[in-house]
């Protein structure tokens, strides 16, 4: 499939072109453009196979646009469809790396073989086209046009066929082959190797000459060496106060946290600072610039510091080095003394403001002690056990409830009477008048029924012994009437089964009190309920009332325990912190002293002699380089100069204007 752009100002051209290509299932016109700057931005972002191109169009023109497309996306090949078949605008097309130049009236059939043979890497020349192309080689003095030719041989043959029609395919013109030729004036100046190798002897003269110099008259000048390392430990102490809190203080390891800077870096600068290296100076009784600087190193995964530095003699640089590292010292000491003196400060003002808020939050509880009826966390606890004590017992008496309930339940159904009737029955058998009175009347009914069984109604005895009993039941349930404050009949006294057999009173009567005294026991228990029941709702409210009081209290309280806490802590910081003076500037360790040095560190005599060979040896070998890239041009020119005249003066261009396209 071959991707295809059209790149042409009338739209109608543009839109035939692409109807007439796509008809072809291999050709694919992926986009159009109207100019030259839109058709650049088309092939960097479609990147198309070939690219047909107008050579007359506003803003960039085709030579412009062609050359910029040839020399951005070399896989991008370019074919000039023009109206004009100008000499200047072929010969133009094809040195700005057009591959083919066709007219606007070539038939469709032909133009899309061209674009194929041009996919394929052969360039493509309209008919008349060729003489034009070959015709500009004697005006323009250069090898060969445009075109570069790598076979001659072949080439030549094509030339001087008496074929009026030339096939470009048969020509073997690729678009790598097509290219402007160089000017003669763009070749070097030819050298003789005479010349090279003078040169050559020349450059090794002064490179020896002053490499010798250098060792001969450069004064020796020696190294003295030391090490320092940082420890990577940590210390921590923590304090713990009963009832108050504890205090903590920590000194990590300046390795451990990636995001802070290594601390041999601040020891680097510190060393390299005026104050380290005037207090050095003054140490040896020297100026400054004569000191010179350390060299230092960090070796990387470790935590080493090396350092280095020059003297004039071994005694010189050693004493230097020593000047150094105390220098440092003092410098570190001072800086901690300052970094503790800050600290300091900054905690005993911590530590007057923590003061002062204790002394506060000790006013503000006593204060509200002084008015608030609570003045302790214990009178609410207390309390609150009370209440809960309060509520078992009223569970308690509730359960106990419950049982008697129960009890005189399950008493009441046996008896045949209710809880208050029972209550009645006994009232009644406890009366000792009232007893008295059922006797009489039990007797006297008695007596009437023995009377009535031997005499008719009609008999005084029986008569007079019927007014006995009414006069004894009246008796009897008035004093019932009395006894229980309500209405009492004979129906209620027969209900309540209240009769003279002693062993069934006793029985009954036991019972009944039984019954009584549970209902008794009942009452009590509910009252007893009640009122605790009362006393809770009082404790509750009482509770209720003082929570909130409580509440302020409790903040009170840890207020205080706060300030005491915060005080405590600092001030046992404030004398912990006294042992943690490296905590920003740890603590040196001397790996290695400062050296004296046996042999001076410079001038290092192997080293310049191996420089000054390798510096030989390359300039040889530059020389010799451009020597032969001389002589290869020599032999280049030479060539194409013997096929220019071989081949121009053989081609008839007169013939031209008949060529056509072959198709195979």
């Amino acid at each position: 499939m071959i991707h295809i752009l059209v790149v042409d100002d009338q739209k109608t051209i543009r839109e035939g072109l692409k109807a007439i290509l796509e008809s072809e299932p291999d050709l694919v016109v992926v986009g159009t453009a109207k100019d030259g700057q839109s058709g650049i931005e088309q092939v960097a972002l479609l990147q198309p196979d070939v690219v047909l191109i107008d050579m007359e169009m506003p803003g960039i023109d085709g030579v412009k646009t062609t050359e910029i497309i040839c020399q951005n996306y070399i896989g991008t090949k370019i074919i000039v469809l023009s109206c004009s078949d100008s000499d200047e605008y072929v010969s133009k097309s094809l040195r700005a790396g057009a591959m083919g130049y066709l007219l606007k009236n070539t038939p469709a059939s032909e133009l899309k073989e061209a674009i194929r043979s041009v996919y394929r890497g052969y360039a493509q020349i309209g008919p008349g086209l060729l003489g034009k192309v070959l015709s500009q080689v004697p005006k323009s003095n250069s090898n060969l046009s445009q075109i570069n030719i790598s076979q001659p041989s072949e080439l030549q043959k094509q030339l001087l066929s008496t074929s009026s029609e030339i096939d470009i395919e048969d020509l073997g013109i690729r678009a790598s082959k097509l290219q402007p030729l160089k000017n003669k004036s763009s070749y070097p100046s030819n050298r003789s190797w005479q010349s090279y190798l003078a040169i050559w002897l020349i450059g090794n003269t002064l490179l020896w000459t002053a490499a010798l110099a250098y060792l001969k008259f450069k004064a020796p000048t020696y190294k003295s060496e030391w090490a320092i390392g940082l420890p990577t430990g940590k210390n921590s102490t923590n304090v713990n106060l009963p009832e108050i809190g504890n205090a903590y203080s920590q000194s990590d390891s300046p390795f451990s946290n990636s995001q802070v800077s290594d601390p041999r870096e601040n020891y680097k600068f510190l060393v390299e600072t005026k104050e380290v290296r005037e207090a050095a100076a003054s140490h040896l009784n020297i100026p400054v610039k004569k000191l010179g600087k350390p060299r230092i190193k960090i070796v990387d995964n470790t935590t080493l510091m090396e350092f280095a530095i020059d003297g004039k003699t071994p005694q010189e640089a050693y004493e230097k080095a020593l000047a150094f590292q105390n220098a440092l010292d003092a410098r570190l000491n001072q800086l901690r003394e300052q970094e503790m003196g800050q600290q300091d400060w900054q905690l005993q003002a911590t530590l007057d403001s923590s003061k002062r808020q204790l002394q506060e939050a000790h006013k503000r509880l006593s204060e509200y002690k002084a008015r608030a009826p609570v003045s302790s966390r214990e009178q609410l606890q207390n309390l609150s056990t009370n209440i809960e004590d309060l509520r078992r017992q009223k569970a308690e008496t509730l359960a106990q409830l419950q049982q008697i309930t129960a009890s005189s339940k399950e008493l009441s159904i046996n008896l045949g009477l209710s809880v208050q009737e029972a209550a009645d029955a006994f009232v009644l058998q406890s009366d000792p008048l009232f007893q008295q009175y059922s006797t009489d009347y039990s007797r006297i009914n008695a007596e009437l029924v023995n009377l009535e069984s031997k005499f008719s109604p009609a008999n005084p005895a029986v008569i007079a012994k019927q007014a006995e009993k009414d006069e004894a039941q009246t008796a009897l349930l008035r004093r019932g009437q009395t006894l229980l404050k309500k209405p009492f009949s004979q129906a209620l006294l027969e209900q309540l089964s209240l009769n003279n057999d002693n062993s069934f009173n006793s029985n009954r009567a036991s019972l009944l009190q039984e019954l009584v005294s549970l209902q008794t026991q009942q009452k009590g228990l509910q009252n007893q309920a009640q009122e605790l029941e009362r006393q809770i709702k009082n404790l509750e409210n009482r509770l209720s009332s003082l929570s909130p009081q409580e509440s302020t209290l409790a903040n009170l309280n840890r207020d205080v325990q706060i300030a005491e806490a915060v005080f405590s802590s600092t001030m046992t910081k404030l004398d912990l912190s006294k042992s943690d003076i490296f905590a920003s500037y740890p603590r040196i360790q001397m790996v290695t002293e400062p050296n004296i040095p046996d042999e001076p560190s410079s001038p290092k005599t192997k080293f310049v002699l191996l420089g000054s060979s390798m510096s030989s040896f390359f300039l040889g070998t530059g020389l010799f380089s451009l020597w032969w890239r001389d002589r290869r041009n020599q032999q280049a020119k030479k060539e194409e100069k013997q096929i220019e005249l071989n081949l121009l003066p053989s081609f008839n261009p007169t013939n031209n204007s008949n060529s056509v396209f072959n198709k195979k």
